[in-house]
C-alpha cells in the first residue's frame, strides 16, 4: 500500500509466482581426447575418443548463480543446493542426462553422430564421460555436448573450459 501527504492507498493484492522450469545450463569443463587400449577394444585401422564433462554451472539464461559482475567474467561460482539436484545448473529440473554429438565438420553441417549418456550414468557425480568407439584412425572429429531435462536440451557446449569459452572440442584419432 503506497501512502503520501495524500493519505493512504488501497491496498493491492497479494501476487505469488513461483519460476517455471527451465532447459539446463550447458555443461562445464569439457573435453576430448584420442584413447587406445584398455576399454578401447576397436579393431586394426580403429580407435576411441574420450569425451570427459562437468555439470552445468551457469543457467541457460546465462547469468551466474552467484553474481560475479564485471569483477568475474569467467568463474561462476557453485548454484544454491536447493536450485536443483546439488549445485547444478539445471533449470530446476534434474538432469536425466546428456547428448554427446561428434562430426568430421566444425560446423556439424555433414554427418552428425551422437552417443545419449542415461540418468543412471549422470547420478554419480563429475567428471562424466563418452567413450566414442570404431573411429578410423587419422580422422579429426569435432565433438560437442548438451544437457538434457523434463524441459529439453540445453545450448551446447563445444569448447574446452569451465564454461565453454576455450578452443573448439577436437581430436585426432590415433
Amino acid at each position: 500500500m503506497a501512502k503520501n501527504r495524500a493519505g493512504k492507498g488501497t491496498p493491492s493484492r497479494t501476487l505469488k509466482r513461483t519460476p517455471s522450469l527451465q532447459a539446463p545450463g550447458s555443461p562445464s569443463s569439457a573435453s576430448v581426447s584420442s584413447v587406445s587400449g584398455g576399454s578401447c577394444t576397436s579393431g586394426a585401422g580403429f580407435s576411441c575418443l574420450e569425451v570427459q564433462w562437468g555439470f552445468p554451472r551457469v543457467p541457460g539464461h546465462g547469468i551466474f548463480c552467484t553474481g560475479g559482475g564485471s569483477a568475474d567474467l569467467t568463474t561462476p561460482g557453485l548454484c544454491p543446493a536447493l536450485m536443483g539436484r546439488a549445485n547444478e545448473a539445471d533449470g530446476g529440473s534434474p538432469i536425466t542426462g546428456y547428448r554427446v554429438e561428434y562430426s568430421t565438420t566444425s560446423d556439424f553441417s555433414g554427418a552428425v553422430y551422437s552417443v545419449s549418456i542415461g540418468e543412471s550414468q549422470v547420478v554419480g557425480g563429475e567428471p562424466f564421460s563418452a567413450l566414442i568407439s570404431d573411429l578410423p584412425i587419422g580422422q579429426e572429429y569435432f565433438v560437442r555436448i548438451a544437457a538434457v531435462n523434463s524441459r529439453g536440451f540445453s545450448s551446447f557446449t563445444d569448447s574446452d573450459g569451465l564454461i565453454g569459452a576455450g578452443a573448439r572440442l577436437s581430436a585426432t584419432v590415433a
